[in-house]
């Protein structure tokens, strides 16, 4: 497993392009390696073939079909399972961290940066 942030492997889950692009290239910007998925089945797979090189997952709460909940339900079932972020655009019962729509470049960042050195 990577040990440093500037490469550490982001999977940014999202059925909205227009935000799942930004926050990659937000991502990308600080070195992070960054993976995607517009789905949760998408993200499992996504997650499946990298074989523990993911060190984070940021989902948004609200997706159709299966939902980030949902997601982290999943992961949370498997061993050694990354953090995950959510992201959304109100106040949301989530099992673990909370980013508020719309966030500034910087506050993902260090949301991302204090999740992986967790």
């Amino acid at each position: 497993m990577e040990g440093s942030t500037q490469t550490a492997t982001i999977l940014v889950v999202d059925n909205e392009i227009a935000l799942r692009l930004y926050m990659t290239r937000v991502l990308e910007a600080e070195g992070f390696a960054v993976l995607q998925a517009g789905s949760v089945p998408d993200a499992l797979s996504v997650l499946d073939g990298e074989a523990g090189r993911v060190r984070l997952v940021i989902t948004d709460v609200v997706m159709p079909g299966l939902t980030g909940r949902d997601l982290a339900a999943r992961l949370a079932d498997r061993p050694a399972s990354p953090p995950v972020l959510f992201v959304s655009g109100s106040d949301s019962d989530v099992p673990g961290p909370l980013l508020r729509k719309p966030f500034l470049p910087t506050d993902l960042s260090a949301v991302a940066r204090n999740l992986i050195h967790q």
